[in-house]
């Protein structure tokens, strides 16, 4: 991550109480705010945790190879009762949050994000949610952790693939053709998201996905894809 828009965090600890981190514009990750070591794709001691805060109307303007337009994770990161609405990430993985480290959301809203096509004409990919392992790259442990519990993931539109959440493992030509790291959804909400494939969730053949109580509906062109590849999810 090159930049952040509104708070950089180098291996650190950050703590959000009834905050907000709205309408801030990076060149490159992170248009709210970005955590990790620094150093791109590897994954570090940073943590961030957001207790009823706001990271909304933010952007990212690095294209492929940053993204993520309210908050880029490289480390672990904990979001509770807390907003990530809003924002946008064009050409790029990530409208909303890119996670590459450790992420819980817990009673929280992912919403109305967009990762368009960006004026190069790279597409947009997880226009709420990108969830993408490293580890092939960096070979750290813990890379593409994602789990949700009890919240949504509404109305976000990505150009590519994923509207709601794509999911992955970086490759070593930089490419999305693996299988992701561990992603549960409990107790939550994937409606009403858009993308060219995988309207609610994309994710590579294989990906550890797991749906608990969760609705998956409602979305364009279809709830999951590939088909079949989630357990429990419907087009």
């Amino acid at each position: 991550m090159a930049s952040a828009g509104g708070i950089l965090n180098h291996a650190g600890t950050l703590i959000l109480n009834f905050s907000q981190v709205n309408g801030n514009t990076a060149a490159g990750g992170g248009g709210g705010i970005a955590s990790g070591t620094g150093n791109g794709g590897l994954v570090g001691a940073s943590i961030i945790t957001l207790n009823a805060s706001q990271v909304n109307g933010n952007t990212s303007n690095g294209g492929p190879t940053d993204g993520a337009g309210g908050i880029a994770n490289g480390g672990t990161a904990t979001l509770n009762a807390s907003q990530v609405n809003g924002n946008t990430a064009p050409g790029a993985p990530g409208g909303g949050i890119l996670n590459h480290g450790t992420m819980t959301i817990n009673l929280s809203q992912v919403n109305r994000n967009t990762a368009p096509t960006d004026s190069s004409g790279d597409l947009g990919i997880g226009g709420g949610i990108a969830n993408l392992n490293f580890s092939v790259i960096t070979g750290a442990a813990n890379s593409g952790v994602l789990t949700i519990n009890a919240s949504q993931v509404n109305g976000n539109t990505a150009s590519g693939q994923g509207g709601g959440i794509f999911e992955a493992t970086v490759d070593a030509n930089f490419g999305f053709t693996l299988p992701g790291g561990p992603l549960t959804l409990k107790l939550s909400q994937v409606t009403g998201n858009t993308a060219a494939d995988g309207g609610g969730i994309y994710a590579v053949s294989g990906s550890p996905v797991t749906l608990k109580l969760t609705l998956v509906a409602k979305n364009t062109p279809n709830n999951c894809s590939p088909l079949g590849s989630i357990a429990g999810c419907k087009n």
